[in-house]
């Protein structure tokens, strides 16, 4: 296994990565003390007691008004961090890949979509910077590797860092009052706006049905029309319970015509549709149900997985119906994917795993992945009675969207996704 030094690591994207692939990659992520990118010293100290095999150099001041208002300290770190880094991956014979930014396109006045090979002329001082490191790079590393990475985002996470984002709470923007919303996008101007704001849980939808009306159709209409008179582009959060009244068996596919049985679906299909009359270039995501586990300053909800879980704590019998057949995605598998979707074109799209096995089944192979030591037959149940009138079957096919993406978008079967969270999180 290759050894990877990764400078930044305390940064948005360096903490990321160090959080998602540290347990199966060998990471040095040192810190400031240890490995100072503006002193040579330091550099060839590090690298000489480390031998890193490749370099991932995200270390950068990146707020672009830090680097107006001081331009040399920001220099020294962003253009000549960037060449003593460069410089000493050369000479151990390692691989580099240096950060750049989109900014370096910030001076071109061609529309459409940037490629690499268009003539740049940077007007900001980040934007220049980056674009002489990116010079000096490829001068002393032939071989290196530079990604112009966009705008970034992530809610604020224990241990992680977080850099400004548009997360405001319903004090900030209720997407009941056309007015607020008004006043926050005049605010903020948002250029994607991911709608996922809705009252979800399917009972109190049924014994709320106006509350749950006003927040899931009328809010979702509001944010779509907010969305469409600021030019920005809608990414709107659907459900896969649509299909909820449908009698076909196998995968859904997106064409299929719907007929959905609850309030909570029959309000998510009334959204889809106005939001399709209100904004033609919206992507709209069928989603699946999702799981994860308690983790600090994150919600959670009764899931499939920690209803599992929870069962199996308290020696408890759960129930899971034998006629349902449905998906069931690993929440953070549908976060990493998340960015592709920005560039879909506009339609209706199945958003996570695929499964072809009932509910009852998954949770069987699910509990025997755990090797608790305990019988199955003792804690997962079939419940045979739910859904007498017909089979439930929501499960979706994710063909259209993983053909949309370029196979960008391609997500991990419901029993492969449930393997790789029991490595993640070691239960």
């Amino acid at each position: 296994m290759k050894t990877i030094l990764v400078t930044g690591a305390s940064g948005f994207v360096g903490s990321r990565f160090v959080q998602r692939w540290g347990g199966a990659l060998r990471i040095l992520a040192p810190t400031h003390s240890e490995l100072d990118i503006t002193d040579e010293a330091s550099i060839s100290r590090y690298f000489a007691d480390n031998r890193p095999e490749i370099v991932l150099h995200m270390a950068a001041i990146s707020n672009t008004m830090q680097c107006e208002q001081f331009p040399q300290e920001s220099y020294k770190v962003n253009v000549v961090g960037a060449k003593n880094m460069a410089h000493a991956t050369a000479a151990s014979k390692a691989r580099f890949i240096y950060f750049s930014s989109e900014q370096v396109y910030n001076g071109n006045r061609e529309s459409g979509a940037m490629n690499e090979d268009v003539a740049l002329s940077p007007e900001s001082t980040y934007a220049c910077q980056k674009l002489e490191a990116e010079q000096l790079v490829q001068e002393l590393c032939p071989d290196a590797v530079i990604l112009r990475v966009t705008w970034m985002y992530d809610i604020a996470q224990t241990g992680l860092s977080t850099h400004a984002n548009f997360a405001p709470t319903h004090s900030e923007l209720d997407i009941t009052d056309e007015a607020s919303i008004s006043r926050y996008f005049a605010d903020n101007r948002p250029e994607i706006v991911l709608h996922m704001a809705a009252i979800s849980n399917t009972m109190q939808c049924e014994q709320f049905p106006q509350e749950s009306y006003k927040v899931n159709v009328v809010g979702a209409k509001n944010m779509a029309h907010a969305t469409a008179a600021s030019k920005a582009r809608f990414i709107y959060f659907s459900s896969e319970q649509v299909y909820n009244g449908n009698r076909e068996s196998g995968a859904m596919n997106e064409d299929v015509a719907l007929s959905p049985e609850s309030t909570y679906a029959c309000q998510k299909l009334e959204a889809e549709q106005l939001v399709q009359e209100l904004c033609p270039d919206a992507v709209i995501l069928r989603v699946t149900w999702m799981y994860d586990i308690a983790q600090t300053g994150l919600s959670t909800h009764a899931n499939f997985v920690v209803r599992i879980l929870d069962a199996i704590a308290k020696r408890e019998k759960i129930y899971f119906p034998v006629r349902e057949f449905r998906g069931i995605t690993n929440v953070h598998e549908a976060v990493e994917l998340l960015p592709y979707t920005f560039e879909l074109p506009a339609g209706i799209y199945n958003y996570g795993a695929e499964n072809s096995l009932n509910t009852y089944e998954t949770a069987c192979c699910f509990f025997e992945m755990l090797n608790t030591g305990l019988k199955c037959d003792d804690i997962i149940a079939p419940d045979v009675e739910r859904y007498p009138e017909h089979e439930r079957n929501i499960a979706i096919s994710n063909a259209k969207i993983f053909r949309a993406s370029g196979g960008c978008i391609c997500f991990c079967d419901t029993l492969a996704g449930l393997r790789i969270f029991i490595d993640r999180f070691s239960l």
